[in-house]
C-alpha cells in the first residue's frame, strides 16, 4: 500500500498466495479488509450485484472484481486499486495472457524437471519442521503431488497428513488412494481423517447455527476443516500445506470442451433457477455475444474464467493467439461501474505460472 502526500491512496496485491482484499469507497473514505464481513456497513440488501448472485446460486461463480454487493469489490491479483479524496475508486487489472490455449512444446524440451525445481522452491520459501508441520492431503492430484514435494524436501519426516473424508463410494475411493500415498511416502508420517458428514453445515455445533456472520463464499466443508485445524493443532502442527486449484488451471476452454468449462460446467440453464435469475444469466449472455460483458471480469470479454498453466517461453513455441490489451475499469464511491479508461501499460514479467497459485486457500 502507498499513500502520496496528497492523500491519493495505491494497493496493489501479488501473484501468489494473495489473501482476498475487499474495498469499498464512500464519501471519500476507502475501507478495506481481508474479512467481508468486516465491511458489514456496505452490505445493502437493496444494491445486489444480480448478475454475482446469480452466477453462485447457479454454481458458475467467476473470480472477479465482483462481489455480492454493488458497493464492494474484490481486488483480485495482480491487480492495483487507486483512490483519492476527490475521484473514484480506479481497478486497474494485469495484462492479459499472451495466449488462450495450451501451446505445443518445443522439440526436446521436458517441462517435468522443470515443474520440479518450481515445487522444490515453493515448499522451500519458509522455514518449516516435519514434526510440526501438516498437508492437506485430499488424495487428489493436488494435494499427492504437494505431499510428494514434502517428502523429498530436507525436513520431510515427519509429516502429519490431514483428510476429510467424503461421503458414500467416493468416500471409500479417497480412503484407498490415501493409505496407498502414505505408505508410498513413509517417512514417520502419521494420519488424521476427519468425515465430513460429521460435520454439515447447519449441524448443532456448526459455524452456520451460531448468531454470528458469515461469508457467502464460506466453503461447504468449513466445519469439517475446523475440526481438521483443531485436530492438527492437537499433534502440535503449526504450518499446514495444502494444494489446490488443479482443475481449474487444467480447464479446458469453450473450444476445446463443448461440454463447458473443463466438462464441470452445464452450458444449458441449471434447473433450480428462478425466473429473475434465468432472465438474468440470458441477459448476461446475450450481452456477452454482442460484445458487451460487463467490465470488472477478469476473463478479458470471454465467457468464463479460464486460468491456464503456461510453459514458460523457452519451452513452448511462440502463441498464436493474443487477446485484446486489458482495460481499466473506473468505479464511482457506491462501487457502479463506468466507463473505461485507455489501456494501461506496465512491463511484462516472464513468470513460471506453472507454480502452485491459488485464487484463495480457504
Amino acid at each position: 500500500m502507498e499513500i502520496s502526500p496528497g492523500q491519493a491512496i495505491r494497493i496493489k496485491t501479488g501473484p501468489e498466495c494473495t489473501a482476498p482484499q475487499y474495498l469499498a469507497a464512500e464519501d471519500g473514505v476507502l475501507h478495506g479488509s481481508w474479512d467481508l464481513m468486516n465491511l458489514r456497513d456496505h452490505q445493502d440488501h437493496n444494491r445486489l450485484d444480480h448478475l454475482a448472485v446469480t452466477r453462485h446460486l447457479a454454481l458458475r461463480a467467476r473470480y472477479t472484481a465482483a462481489t455480492f454487493w454493488q458497493d464492494i469489490r474484490l481486488l483480485t491479483e495482480r491487480s492495483t486499486a487507486h483512490f483519492g479524496q476527490d475521484g473514484p475508486l480506479i481497478i486497474q487489472f494485469p495484462e492479459p495472457a499472451e495466449h488462450s490455449r495450451a501451446r505445443s512444446l518445443q522439440t526436446g524440451a521436458d517441462p517435468v524437471p522443470l515443474f520440479l525445481d518450481l515445487l522444490s522452491r515453493s515448499v522451500s520459501r519458509i522455514p518449516w519442521k516435519g514434526s510440526r508441520t501438516a498437508v492437506q492431503l485430499s488424495g487428489g492430484m493436488d494435494s499427492t503431488v504437494v505431499a510428494l514435494g514434502l517428502r523429498t524436501a530436507p525436513e520431510g519426516a515427519g509429516v502429519t497428513a490431514g483428510t476429510v473424508i467424503l461421503d458414500a463410494e467416493r468416500g471409500v475411493q479417497q480412503s484407498e488412494r490415501c493409505s496407498l500415498i502414505l505408505e508410498h511416502i513413509a517417512s514417520g508420517w502419521s494420519s488424521v481423517t476427519v468425515r465430513a458428514t460429521d460435520h454439515l453445515p447447519y449441524g448443532p455445533t456448526s459455524r452456520y447455527s451460531r448468531r454470528t456472520w458469515i461469508s457467502p463464499y464460506q466453503d461447504i466443508y468449513a466445519d469439517a476443516l475446523d475440526t481438521l485445524s483443531g485436530r492438527f493443532t492437537d499433534h502440535g502442527v503449526r504450518a499446514v500445506f495444502t494444494g489446490i486449484g488443479g482443475d481449474e488451471l487444467m480447464a479446458t476452454t469453450e473450444a476445446e470442451d463443448h461440454g463447458g468449462w473443463g466438462g464441470f460446467e452445464r452450458p444449458d440453464t441449471p434447473p433450480w433457477l428462478g425466473p429473475a435469475a434465468k432472465a438474468c444469466t440470458a441477459g448476461h449472455r446475450h450481452r456477452h455475444h454482442a460484445g458487451r460483458d460487463r467490465p470488472g471480469d477478469c476473463s478479458h470479454g470471454q465467457d468464463r474464467v479460464r486460468p491456464r498453466v503456461h510453459a514458460t517461453r523457452h519451452l513452448a513455441r511462440p502463441p498464436a493467439h493474443r487477446p485484446a490489451p486489458r482495460q481499466v475499469l473506473r468505479v464511482d464511491t457506491t462501487g457502479m461501474a463506468g466507463e473505461e479508461a485507455a489501456p494501461a501499460r506496465s512491463d511484462r514479467e516472464d513468470r513460471h505460472a506453472a507454480a502452485g497459485r491459488p485464487p484463495a486457500d480457504r
